[in-house]
């Protein structure tokens, strides 16, 4: 059986992801969130549901703003957030259909679902792209500073 949860990119990209069931659910929202979590009720459209972050964003800076799940849950985030839902013991369980109907409702919902590894993938690239990046503006700066000298 596979759970299923939102995921909402900081690039306003948003799919839904199917996990095993079998597989931690702590380890799963780590790995879809890249990093440490930490969670912030929805307030707004998806009140009940659970928005889930990485609680170290800010030391991440290829992590953007996330202004759909900031809007949503009235608090300031960054990078990929997780939408989930929990049971009367605070576990993290899957979307119900309602839940998924309520989203695909308001929200433009890629079709293709993905997958946990299609996540680490692109938070991978993410970084080598934010680190190739930070490596040419050191070379251009470099060599401004040696014509300049």
């Amino acid at each position: 059986m596979k759970s299923k949860y939102l995921i909402i990119c900081d690039t306003a990209e948003v799919a839904f992801v199917e996990v095993d069931e079998t597989v931690d659910t702590l380890q799963t929202l780590q790995v879809l969130v890249n990093g440490r979590i930490d969670y912030v009720p929805c307030q707004r459209t998806f009140v009940g549901l659970d928005c889930w972050f990485n609680d170290e964003f800010s030391f991440y800076p290829e992590m953007l703003p996330n202004i759909v799940a900031s809007y949503e849950t009235n608090t300031y985030l960054q990078g990929l957030v997780v939408i989930a839902r929990s049971n009367e013991e605070g576990k993290t369980i899957s979307l119900t259909s309602e839940d998924v109907k309520l989203l695909e409702s308001n929200l433009d919902i890629t079709d293709r679902v993905v997958t946990l590894e299609e996540v680490a993938e692109m938070h991978a690239a993410i970084k080598a792209e934010y680190t190739a990046r930070q490596a040419a503006e050191r070379a251009t700066k470099q060599t401004t500073d040696t014509e300049e000298n």
